[in-house]
């Protein structure tokens, strides 16, 4: 199709693509008018001529002004122009190269060499009136890739939760692709990287150009979610004429039977019909129409075969495609049954599988071969008895589709010998009409049915779509709740076991604080007492209080069981006479069982015995006494012997004590 308005680009002296950025002269043309002009423009702003003035392609005598290679020309089609334009090289026809002054001459363009801007004039009219080559770098295919804006650092439960919500986000966009792409009516194939939550990235290979995604897909780059739209590079660059048509495959050549392992990565295997391996690769990213470019350059692809029940709608779609036999193991092959036949061709033919992808689609090639490898080989042997000479190949490719052996041979046979089989009598035309109306007939019935049941299917379908929509929605929506309900269970276990150490914390705090205020109602009561003389303060016999003892007058002493286990029966004893002989008179307070054995040997001192009251109150080292009901000892009543014994085991005891201790 020849173009309607063109931009025709020649570079200026001095400049190349290889030494920074190249000068251009530009000449814009729409029919046989010339719209603008440009003496010297930079290879940026040529994407801006172009949008300004809705051009259709690009016209040169040679594309590599552009750029050094065909990478970095691919490239700056790709990075400038959200509508790719054609490019159109004038000085290529037909496969033969002419220089631009004779096609200028041939034309009536010009005479003698032409400047730049005439030059690029000269391409642009050209371009028009369909002299030239079409290059085609690229595909007509469309790769859009969904990914993640960023990946998620390090982190703890905020982390997860961020990357689910990135994962669903990226899940929900490639659905929305899916969806507009299905009511465009555009043909795809998608790969996805799938998660925990929804999807780590999802990439499609659209069977259109990039132009007519304009409207439908965006790119799109943000914080979380990125979309990209690039048109899919050739593996080599091809050239069709203006006025020609593109190249089509003319499947001739050898027939093959071809395994492949679909994915991001697609793992190839081409076998002929003897089961040889012709080629064993990896491509990545590659889309049916690359994969049939490559099938062909060894032959004609006859079988596309699969290693797994059901195949993958890739596989299914590459073989209509190709319109080839579609074959795939009655079950999925397991992977000990792949390892064993990629073993087993490198230890007969020396293939090697690099990757698994490689020997999943080796494995699938192998398995096809030996389902038809009964049949192949009675083609060959019928051959063989043949005088006539026939392609084996092609008869194998007959029973391929559908042909007994000898019906294929004789087709073969008759087309070497070129016979015509004998014209049928007006018997057998009759049987023939008849058969076919009758086969008409029930043909029509068939497709009634069939029709009908399409019909009801797609409804069914779309029913099913919607319902799929909902529970997918629902999923998701129960998912986020459970993830949201485990989190609040978490926090709550939590918060209830501060509770719990706090409600602990609280009744150890109430317990001290009744006991706090026992002791200040305890102390309020006794500073009561001793302020209106009721009680007094009575120091008790101790290591911490001999020193007041003795630098103070004090007339009362308390000995209590707890002084006589501190000082012992001999130090008190010595202690209390030491105090008496200092004072007019000392009144010995006795508590306990063992202060009342010092009754004994305090008998013949000066010193005032008298019983503790029941009722006086100890406050740390002191007694709160009241004074009215202290009872003196009466020496009469004194058990001496009594004392005297009981005191004398008390020794004993404290000096086997000593002993052991010693």
């Amino acid at each position: 199709m020849i173009p309607r308005r063109v931009v025709g680009l020649d570079i200026l002296p001095g400049s190349s693509p290889a030494g920074g950025e190249p000068l251009f002269a530009a000449v814009v043309v729409s029919g046989d008018r010339v719209l603008a002009e440009y003496e010297s423009v930079k290879l940026s702003e040529i994407p801006v001529i172009v949008e300004r003035h809705s051009a259709e392609a690009l016209a040169l005598d040679n594309i590599y002004e552009l750029a050094p290679d065909e990478d970095a020309l691919a490239a700056f089609l790709k990075r400038n122009f959200e509508k790719i334009p054609r490019l159109i090289e004038t000085t290529l026809i037909n496969g033969e190269r002419y220089s631009i002054e004779t096609l200028c001459m041939a034309a009536g363009l010009c005479r003698g060499k032409p400047s730049p801007l005439e030059t690029a004039k000269i391409n642009a009219f050209l371009a028009r009136r369909g002299v030239g080559s079409e290059v085609l770098i690229f595909e007509e295919e469309t790769r859009i890739t969904v990914a993640r804006g960023r990946v998620p650092g390090q982190g703890g439960m905020s982390r997860e939760r961020y990357k689910r919500n990135i994962e669903l986000l990226v899940l929900r966009k490639t659905r929305e692709i899916e969806e507009r792409l299905r009511r465009a009516g555009i043909d795809y194939d998608l790969f996805v990287r799938k998660s925990g939550a929804g999807l780590e990235g999802a990439t499609f290979i659209v069977y259109a150009a990039r132009g007519r995604l304009n409207g439908i897909v965006k790119r799109a780059r943000g914080y979380d979610l990125t979309v990209q739209v690039e048109p899919v590079k050739r593996e080599k660059i091809s050239y069709i004429p203006l006025k020609g048509r593109r190249r089509e495959f003319k499947h001739k050549g050898r027939p093959l039977i071809v395994g492949v392992d679909p994915g991001m990565s697609t793992g190839i295997a081409i076998l002929d019909f003897k089961g040889r391996v012709l080629l064993l690769t990896t491509k990545r990213w590659a889309g049916r129409n690359q994969l049939a470019e490559l099938f062909h350059e060894y032959g004609k692809p006859a079988v596309i075969a699969a290693d797994v029940n059901p195949p993958p709608g890739f596989v299914k779609k590459l073989a209509a495609s190709l319109k080839a036999k579609l074959y795939y193991p009655p079950r999925s092959l397991t992977l000990e049954e792949k390892r064993t036949i990629a073993a087993r061709v490198y230890e007969r033919q020396g293939a090697k599988s690099k990757d698994s992808h490689q020997r999943d689609a080796l494995a699938a090639a192998i398995k096809a071969y030996q389902n038809y490898r009964v049949k192949f080989e009675q083609v060959e042997r019928e051959a063989v008895k043949l005088d006539v000479p026939v392609d084996v190949e092609e008869a194998k490719l007959l029973v391929l589709r559908g042909f007994s052996v000898a019906e294929a041979l004789q087709r073969l046979v008759r087309r070497k010998l070129d016979l015509t089989p004998p014209p049928p009598t007006p018997q057998q035309k009759h049987e023939v009409e008849n058969r076919a109306e009758t086969l008409l007939a029930e043909y029509r019935r068939r497709l009634n049915l069939v029709m009908g049941e399409n019909l009801e299917l797609r409804e069914r379908l779309r029913e099913l779509r919607e319902e799929l929509v909902r529970e997918r929605e629902l999923r998701e929506s129960l998912l986020s709740m459970k993830r949201e309900n485990l989190e609040r269970e978490k926090e709550y276990s939590k918060l209830r076991i501060q509770v719990d150490t706090l409600r602990e914390k609280i009744s150890e705090l109430e317990e001290t604080l009744s006991k706090l205020h026992e002791k200040l109602s305890l102390y309020e009561e006794a500073m009561s007492d001793i302020y209106t003389g009721k009680k007094k303060v009575v120091a008790r016999l101790g290591s911490s209080t001999l020193a007041r003892l003795e630098a103070n007058g004090n007339r009362v002493v308390v000995v209590d069981d707890d002084s006589i286990e501190e000082l012992g029966v001999g130090k008190v004893t010595r202690t209390l006479k030491a105090l008496a002989g200092k004072r007019d008179s000392l009144t010995i307070l006795l508590r306990g069982e063992k202060a009342r054995r010092l009754e004994a040997m305090l008998y013949d001192s000066s010193l005032i015995l008298a019983l503790m009251p029941e009722d006086s109150v100890k406050i740390g080292d002191y007694y709160l006494v009241d004074t009215s009901k202290i009872r003196r000892v009466k020496r009469e009543n004194v058990d001496l012997k009594g004392l005297l014994l009981a005191y004398r085991e008390e020794r004993k005891r404290e000096l086997l004590g000593k002993a052991n201790k010693a």
